[in-house]
């Protein structure tokens, strides 16, 4: 009984060592020669998402080397430039101590660059622009110009000559010389602004 107890307990130890990371006896190997293994977790609104290894570059940014990349069940090792980072996905990364220090500085601070920078577009501005001549509006109904739709925005007011229409029905035709005021998330007013999603 004792010696089956042992035998399990071997089993055990032996897919747990699978199962993790870092194998133990190759990170004592490392050590040896001043390099060390660390494991970081693709965060799911990570910059670094979707992106190839090429393209991210941590090798020339960082000095440090992707030796693994852990995405549920599967191990991919010694993965190519080619390989794109998903949300979850785990790293193991190879390094001096120092370098995986920039390394876990770097990623955190582009994590919290893209966090400001998604918080800024989604605020919601109020804009107005003008109906000039030629543009594919004239003519149209709010809802025929999927500005809601396919832009993002609400239009809420037109002044057109001296007059001002709060909260236009859906079926309030645009004129030329119009201004027209609208609602929506400062990128999706700019394109809009721009004729990006509604033709000219």
């Amino acid at each position: 009984m004792e010696r089956h107890f042992f035998t399990n307990l071997t089993a055990r130890e032996m897919e747990n060592e699978r199962n993790a990371p870092i194998n133990q006896k190759f990170a004592s190997h490392l050590l040896e020669r001043d390099l060390h293994l660390a494991d970081f977790e693709v965060k799911q609104n990570s910059p670094s998402m979707g992106k190839t290894l090429k393209e991210l570059n941590f090798r020339q940014k960082c000095n440090v080397n992707i030796v693994t990349i852990i995405r549920g069940n599967r191990r991919i090792n010694i993965p190519g430039g080619n390989e794109r980072l998903f949300p979850f996905d785990k790293l193991v990364v190879v390094g001096a101590y120092d370098d995986l220090l920039h390394f876990r500085q770097y990623i955190e601070e582009r994590y919290k660059e893209s966090l400001t920078n998604q918080q800024e577009t989604r605020e919601v501005n109020m804009e107005q622009f003008l109906i000039s001549e030629g543009s594919g509006l004239i003519g149209r109904t709010i809802l025929e110009s999927g500005i809601r739709d396919k832009s993002g925005c609400l239009v809420i007011g037109i002044e057109r000559d001296s007059r001002s229409i709060k909260n236009p029905p859906p079926t309030t035709v645009f004129q030329q010389g119009d201004i027209v005021w609208i609602v929506g998330e400062h990128e999706k007013v700019v394109r809009l602004s721009e004729g990006k999603t509604v033709g000219n």
